[in-house]
């Protein structure tokens, strides 16, 4: 009996154990799925959970707006494309080290499915902020661009503070108008915050001029203003405008973003 008892004991832990170094090995392969999904990717095509593949965006030209302020403020205008009718846009992030601006956008789409080869061109502008006096170096995936912010400032340009405002006699700048906003957060960590913002130019001269970002506390505002000539006829013909405006990695709290007359609070967690 003692034999017996002695057995079954031991085929009872010996199956106890085999389960618990099951579940274990459950759960770390879990983790590393979590891990993988929400670690930002490296360049190289990345499988995710074995459905998704994560890229580095293919990059056209990139620009460096440098807003005429005092401070300087920077944009990055990154033109890209996606080359296929599955592939979105992923996420974009933003870091610095001295003097060297790195930002990677990365792109998103389906493992093994039957894509149409259309390439679409993708536009995205970057704010990177007040920088003093220097040179610098961005860097946007493979593409790479020097710059250089000067202590001298022109006046001509200015932000405009949403009344129509006659540069030269010759163009009028005016707030763009908003129809809605959208906060994208991403899933990393610091989180990184991007604003979609969807306007409209009201006629067919009528262009993009510039976009400001200012943050005071957890209020983030966001100018977009439009540039068209004055005193010329143009067709009442109103096209649609989307800009993506990156914030950057903000910390845990409740924010209110503001485009021009538009508001929208958000939270991060």
């Amino acid at each position: 009996m003692k034999t017996i008892r002695f057995q079954l004991l031991h085929r009872t832990v010996q199956f106890t154990a085999i389960i618990t170094a099951i579940c274990c090995i459950g759960c770390a392969n879990i983790d590393d799925i979590l891990n993988d999904i929400n670690k930002p990717p490296n360049g190289d095509g990345a499988d995710v959970d074995n459905q998704l593949i994560i890229a580095d965006m293919p990059i056209a030209g990139i620009e460096v707006l440098l807003a005429e302020s005092d401070p300087v403020q920077v944009t990055v205008v990154v033109n890209g494309w996606l080359p296929d009718s599955c592939t979105e846009h992923h996420e974009t992030h933003q870091a610095q080290e001295g003097n060297t601006i790195t930002i990677q956008i990365t792109t998103i789409r389906p493992k093994d499915f039957a894509c149409a080869r259309i390439a679409t061109g993708y536009q995205e502008r970057v704010f990177i902020g007040a920088l003093p006096a220097g040179d610098y170096t961005v860097i946007v995936n493979d593409a790479e661009q020097q710059f250089r912010v000067d202590d001298v400032l022109n006046d001509i340009d200015e932000p405009s503070n949403g009344d129509d405002n006659d540069i030269d006699n010759q163009s009028i700048i005016a707030d763009m108008l908003i129809e809605n906003i959208e906060v994208l957060l991403a899933e990393s960590d610091p989180v990184q915050v991007t604003v979609v913002v969807n306007g409209w130019l009201p006629d067919s001269c009528t262009e993009h001029h510039e976009t400001h970002q200012t943050q005071e506390g957890n209020t983030i505002t966001i100018q977009i203003t439009t540039i068209h000539p004055k005193d010329l006829f143009c067709a009442t013909v109103v096209t649609k405008y989307q800009e993506k405006v990156f914030i950057g990695a903000l910390p845990a709290g409740d924010y209110t973003v503001i485009v021009n007359d538009v508001e929208q609070q958000f939270r991060v967690d």
